[in-house]
């Protein structure tokens, strides 16, 4: 006990002369779950203390960004993670789980909160920001603080430990914005930069990266935009009453690849100069920050009709070009289910988080989707904010915790690299990367391409150095790599800092999407992902030989 209190010392003592970041990708609560062990791991090595953090920043995206959330402000989350044992560790997960699970339960007696009452009022309907919003009421309950829901998430309310680590939570700007009225029709805001001139407007034709930053100096909304901060500038139109794949061909439908990050062509007829609000009147809650970046599967909300029209394109393609004998019936199909999504808005509108939440949005506001559609595992803008610090030249330490399903092809961290799919594509342009499920076939939406490393990389290379760096003891694997960066404008990387990456992988069988019976049938599974990594001395032995390189 006292030798690993002296390796773990000398870990935090070597670490704190380094610059750090841990990223993350996301996954639901297998993402969650995972990074809760991880977490755990790093306390066991030293980069984390209870009063002291070697982390220069924690960055997430979608599951991990609930860890993320709680983990910087509740000291009850922060320390359960942290100082319990494997099988504490594993309790108090299937603990977070069964309080989730519990909110399925017609019969029983909401005793949590307003956002419970509304999520159970509205439940016919799947709103998943009011099934987050309760799902966090009902965890943060039964760890004793419920006073997280509400708690401002700004730099001084960041617990102990982390009051020198930065939080960065990763989402997505959806470019378009579709506002309901109940009597008149519906009015479509387009989003894009400030420009001085009415001839050189424009709007954006993808989502656009952004991440919540809660740093030292205060809280800001960091765009993936060349010298653009927000707030943006709108233009609102009038929406279509019906969806039409015409109406959206200037978002460069797929498949689209000769398409920018901008679209020229806006409306014929529209008002400019609509001012921005800010999001979530400038001080967003924990729990707003939570549900911020993890609105998983936002492509299928119509108030953003462009990624939706996107999103379907994809689908268009595919049986325009595939072998069916019925390729109209299953066209005709495809656009009518499209068309009633647009029309029937109330099942489907809140798959994306409005920037007021819970209050009322118009036509100011914007609708912000998981940040897995921009950067899947939250690096670039993190580099960027380290590099924004002005050093540019030292070695950059980065620990990236990545969750698949086994047979997941890893487009999301594959894009950073010189990769087959974004050959001839410059970093930060217009690109649709392939999709985890399968590499022949496109993603939902296009992305700005998070390409940063000048390293070339491929699936065959991603493999071999995973079957390399398995760990026996669990389904995971832990390999380094010693990287350079190139320019990115888009992300604000600038070239030629040295870059030493700890990649940890754990594959898993728990869903990204849990809900009804579900969250019971896996709740043992997702805890055990949380006391396997924690129990695993071959995966400490990885990082402790990361932190003393």
């Amino acid at each position: 006990m006292l030798l690993g209190s002296i390796i773990a010392l000398s870990s935090l003592f070597h670490a704190s002369a380094q610059s750090i970041i841990w990223a993350s990708n996301g996954g639901g609560w297998r993402s969650m779950a995972t990074v809760i062990g991880f977490a755990n791991v790093f306390y066991q090595a030293g980069l984390i203390d209870d009063d002291t953090c070697a982390f220069e920043a924690i960055s997430t995206n979608s599951g991990a960004s609930w860890f993320n959330t709680q983990f910087f402000y509740s000291t009850n989350f922060f320390e359960a993670v942290t100082q319990s044992t494997p099988d504490e560790l594993y309790d108090f997960v299937v603990d977070w789980m069964e309080s989730y699970a519990a909110i399925f339960d017609r019969n029983r007696q909401n005793t949590e909160g307003w956002r419970c009452d509304k999520f159970r009022r509205r439940y016919q309907w799947l709103h998943v920001t009011d099934l987050f919003a309760c799902m966090f009421e009902t965890a943060t309950a039964k760890y004793g603080d419920p006073g997280w829901m509400d708690r401002p998430a700004t730099p001084e309310n960041r617990v102990l430990a982390l009051q020198n680590t930065s939080m960065y939570l990763q989402s997505a700007l959806i470019p378009t914005y579709r506002h309901r009225r109940r009597i008149l029709r519906d009015k479509i805001t387009y989003w894009g930069p400030s420009r001085s001139q009415e001839s050189d407007e424009v709007g954006f034709s993808v989502n656009i990266p952004v991440h919540l930053a809660v740093k030292a100096t205060g809280l800001e909304w960091k765009l993936a935009v060349e010298d653009q901060d927000l707030p943006l500038t709108g233009f609102t139109s009038i929406a279509p009453s019906t969806f039409h794949f015409d109406d959206w061909r200037r978002f460069h439908l797929y498949p689209g690849q000769s398409g920018t990050v901008y679209t020229t062509d806006l409306p014929d007829r529209y008002e400019r100069g609509i001012q921005m609000r800010d999001f979530f009147g400038g001080k967003p809650t924990a729990l707003q920050a939570a549900l911020a970046g993890s609105m998983a599967t936002s492509e299928l909300d119509t108030s953003g009709p462009s990624t939706f029209a996107q999103r379907q394109s994809v689908e268009l393609y595919a049986i325009r070009n595939g072998n069916s004998s019925r390729k109209k019936h299953e066209e005709r199909r495809l656009i009518r289910q499209s068309n009633l999504f647009y029309r029937t808005l109330e099942p489907l509108n809140e798959f994306a988080i409005c920037t007021q939440y819970p209050n009322e949005c118009d036509e100011r506001d914007i609708h912000l989707g998981d940040g897995g559609s921009t950067d899947g595992t939250s690096v670039a803008l993190a580099i960027a904010q380290h590099q924004s610090k002005g050093d540019t030249t030292t070695p950059l330490k980065v620990i990236v915790t990545l969750t698949f399903f086994l047979d997941d092809y890893d487009s999301k961290f594959l894009t950073y690299f010189d990769t087959s799919f974004n050959d001839g594509v410059s970093p930060g342009d217009f690109i649709w990367i392939p999709s985890t499920d399968d590499p022949n076939v496109p993603g939902p939406n296009p992305w700005r391409s998070p390409q940063i490393f000048a390293e070339a990389m491929d699936q065959m290379t991603l493999n071999t150095l995973r079957e390399e760096g398995a760990l026996g003891s669990v389904n995971a694997s832990a390999f380094q790599l010693t990287l350079t960066t190139i320019s990115n404008p888009a992300f604000h990387i600038i070239a030629n800092q040295p870059v030493n990456m700890l990649v940890l992988t754990y594959y898993g069988s728990t869903p990204t999407f849990l809900i009804g019976d579900e969250v019971n049938k896996f709740k043992g599974t997702t805890a055990q992902v949380s006391k396997d990594l924690a129990s695993d001395q071959e995966l400490l032995a990885a990082v402790n030989d990361f932190i003393l390189l």
